[in-house]
């Protein structure tokens, strides 16, 4: 590897070792129309807990750009029913850079009838809904308003084929469009992320997604939803 970017302080000796950085310090320095940039915000998905999983990404991060408190996480993690975290491959999480963004509030997003119908060990139902997480940013050093407000959505929805599977991601996406619509202003700015597990377009959840209407969510790589798409060829392309 080169040496380190302008701007970027130098890494530690075993660069390549996990606690100091490693894949994720290589993210920070790719040049992006000239300019490299350390991560703002990273979501995860499958994790077992902040401790085991999030805590070490952080500590990594902070070992790497030698500042203290530079990377922090959000508190809550996403779960299954009955608490579950070792059910659906784990939760959702986040990690965000503190000298970029500050992070307002981490809100589940659960189905009707809250976290009894998420799947896990009690429901026998693994996976089928995964505890959706929701996180509101704004700028950091600035005063907080309503105009520089953002929501990351944070999903990882069933995998598999079938009308049974694919049903639960679209049941998935109901309540993720829903709670967009319904607790969100009109117009607000919004970032849907995650493992969609989904291939084609003509999937329902990604209509359900994607369908006009209040904060309707755009894909950059498939504006006028054509529903023949292969999402997944796109997503990588």
């Amino acid at each position: 590897e080169g040496p380190p970017l302008p701007g970027l302080t130098a890494p530690p000796t075993a660069k390549n070792n996990f606690a100091a950085g490693g894949v994720l310090e290589g993210i920070g320095e790719e040049l992006v129309n000239g300019n490299a940039q350390p991560l703002d915000i990273l979501a995860l998905e499958e994790t077992t807990s902040n401790p085991a999983t999030v805590t070490p990404i952080v500590n990594g991060l902070n070992t790497f750009y030698g500042v203290a408190g530079m990377y922090s996480n959000s508190t809550y993690q996403a779960t299954e029913s009955s608490g579950d975290n070792a059910f659906g491959n784990g939760p959702n999480a986040l990690v965000y850079n503190t000298k970029t963004v500050k992070l307002l509030a981490s809100v589940p997003v659960d189905p009707p009838g809250g976290t009894s119908q998420l799947g896990g060990v009690s429901s026998g139902l693994s996976g089928e809904y995964r505890e959706v997480m929701r996180y509101q940013f704004a700028p950091a050093g600035v005063a907080t308003n309503a105009s520089n407000t953002f929501f990351i959505y944070v999903s990882h929805y069933k995998s598999g084929t079938g009308t049974t599977v694919t049903t639960s991601r679209n049941g998935e996406a109901t309540i993720v469009r829903s709670n967009m619509m319904t607790t969100l202003p009109a117009g607000a700015r919004i970032l849907h992320v995650g493992d969609f597990n989904t291939g084609d377009a003509s999937e329902k959840m990604y209509g359900t997604l994607t369908a006009p209407g209040t904060n309707q969510l755009l894909d950059p790589l498939n504006p006028l939803r054509s529903l023949t798409t292969n999402w997944d060829d796109n997503s990588t392309a």
